[in-house]
Parts: structure tokens; sequence; C-alpha cells
């Protein structure tokens, strides 16, 4: 349970990051700068509770809202299926909408999703304990470090009562990493649908972090304040709780540095969730069911049509077909009720030929 102290520092730190955000006004802010904000946070703390909120509320640094687009690469199949409608939706004003799934986030492509946030927090201990800057028998953290397997599957049980589900995006347009993931048959097929996150009401909006050297920092500080609020701070809440948090808010950010092409943000919903009810589908995807659930935006409701900012199609077409498939992409999007700019509807520019 979060104590009373801590709800306050978590409401202070919240006003800290808006306030950052307003400044800056997108949440394209460079990643370092990110990270010297998160640090210099960080000093500031000296007690058990302000940690805990500290560890609930700071990665949301990494999860502001953008200004600029993100851009969700994607199948021909999939890409008709998304602007199909709500069929089940008996609201008129409903029929026609754009239709994001979000997968659960530990069925991705990256098999080590939710996994690198244990090594590096794992790694960070060793290292400070190894450098005498935390003691092996002062305050039990080490007791902890012996038992990271069980600290684990103490997140793995708590995740039983909610559920992160997730939708990928890249920061890229027209990157050529991307569409390699839709060549079928020698052929790049498939869209790239660029939206605007500002008209993305009540959704979070992460940035991935991809460099080891950036997640090294962040758990290795992390645990030396950890050390040192335990050693300060007597309280009754319990270590275990302090990491746990910490766990859970960063391990859908960090991410394999395999994939840092990929220069990924991904909307992140949580379930179940205050006010709104998702239900839950599943797909078959690499061979395995996957649970997933639907985000609608609706283009004759408040900004629904506005969230949709470009459209780029695939590269390698033949010069005949490039007009051709941009004349039916708009005229497709004009009739689900997307009244998109026809100078925002692109073929890509890589000069790719197969």
């Amino acid at each position: 349970m979060v104590t009373s102290a801590a709800r306050n520092k978590f409401s202070t730190l919240k006003w800290i990051v808006f306030d950052l955000y307003g400044v800056c006004k997108t949440g394209n802010v460079e990643l370092n700068a990110r990270l010297q904000f998160y640090f210099e946070q960080l000093d500031t703390i000296n007690n058990r509770a302000d940690l805990l909120a500290f560890a609930l509320i700071l990665p949301r640094i990494f999860l502001q809202r953008y200004e600029l687009p993100i851009y969700h690469y994607t199948s021909p199949e999939a890409f008709f299926s998304m602007f199909s409608g709500d069929k089940n939706n008996k609201e008129e004003n409903k029929k026609s909408s754009l239709c994001l799934h979000l997968s659960r986030f530990d069925l991705l492509n990256d098999m080590s999703e939710g996994q690198e946030v244990i090594h590096f927090l794992s790694y960070a201990g060793l290292k400070l304990f190894s450098e005498h800057a935390v003691s092996k028998d002062e305050n039990g953290l080490y007791r902890i470090w012996e038992n990271i397997p069980e600290l684990l599957k103490a997140c793995t049980r708590n995740q039983s009562h909610n559920e992160w589900y997730v939708a990928c995006f890249s920061s890229d347009r027209d990157s050529l990493p991307m569409w390699n993931y839709y060549l079928k048959n020698g052929r790049y097929e498939g869209y790239n649908i660029g939206l605007k996150p500002e008209y993305m009401k009540n959704l979070l909006i992460g940035k991935v972090v991809y460099e080891d050297k950036d997640k090294e920092k962040l758990c290795y500080a992390f645990i030396k304040k950890a050390n040192e609020c335990i050693k300060n701070d007597k309280s009754d809440i319990p270590v275990e709780q302090i990491l746990y948090s910490f766990i859970v808010s960063w391990r859908l950010l960090f991410k394999a540095s395999y994939f840092k092409h990929e220069e990924e943000a991904r909307i992140i919903i949580v379930l179940p969730q205050e006010g709104k009810e998702y239900k839950v589908d599943y797909k078959v995807s690499g061979g395995l069911l996957v649970p997933y659930i639907k985000e609608y935006f609706y283009p004759s409701i408040e900004d629904g049509e506005l969230v949709l900012d470009s459209v780029t199609i695939a590269p390698a077409l033949h010069l005949s077909q490039k007009e051709a498939a941009k004349e039916t992409t708009i005229k497709f999007l004009h009739d689900r009720g997307f009244k998109i700019d026809i100078d925002k509807v692109m073929n890509s520019v890589i000069p790719v030929r197969f």
C-alpha cells in the first residue's frame, strides 16, 4: 500500500513532470535531457515514502504526450481492417472508425520484453556491492539481491491483477528497416499510418530506452539512492515494494538494443482501467494465441478525424502504380469518414528496387 506521504509526493512529482513538458511543449525531449531531469529529482529524495512515489511517477517523463506524429507500420490487409469500422457498435456516428490493436506486452516480437529491467537492476546492484558502495550486511538490500528470482516471481504474481497492452509505433515516417518487416515474396507491401498523439486523449505514449548505458545509469542511480534511504529511514515501507514499483514502472520502456532501429514509441493501456471497459480478444501471431484489445477513434466524434495525420505507402512500387496506389488510398479513407488532405497520403521516397 502506498502511504499518504508517498501520495503527497506523487502529486508533487506529477506537477514537476507536467511543468517540464509545459515548457518543452512536446514529449520529444532529447533523452539526455530527460535523464538529467530524472537524476536531479532523484538527488532530492531522502526517505522511503518519497522514493516509492518517485519509482511510481518519474518514469512518466518517458510517458508524456508528443506533438510530433508517430507511425504505425502494417500490412495491406491489416490497414484495410483498421479502417473497416466498428461493426458491433449500433450508434450511427460510430460506424466509421480507425481501430488500433494493442497486444499484451509480454507476447510482442521481443522475447526479452519485460526482462531487461530485471537484468539491469540486478547488474547495477551487484556492481554497487562489488564497489562496496552498498554493504552486504547493513540493511538487507543484499539479501534481496541474493533472491532476485523471488522478486521476479513476485512481480509475475502481482501482474495477475493487471495486464499491460501495447501498440507499437516508430518515430521515423519512412524507415527501410521497418518496411523490411513487410517484405513479401521479394516485394515491399504495406502502409504506415501517422497519428497525432495530442488527439489521443487519456492514452500514455512512451519512448523506449534502448541503450544499455542509459538503462544501467537509471538502475545504478536508483539502487544507490535506495541504499541511502534504507539506512536513513527506518519506516515500515518494505524495500521489496520500492524495487517492485521500479520494475513495474520501467519494464514497458526498457527494450533490447537489438531493436533500436525501430525508434519505438508505444501506446500503453493498463487493464482494468477505471471508467472504461475493454473486451479482451485473441489472435494467432507467431504460432501463439495473443490476447489483444481494441482502441477506436471515430471521425465523427470530437477530434476523432484529426488523429490521422498521414499515410505512407511502401517503397518499390512501379512508377505506374504509385499514383494509382495514392488515389485509391485517398478515396478509401474518405469513404471511411477520414477526410485526409491529398498531400498527406504519400509514397515512400526510399529508392529501393526490390
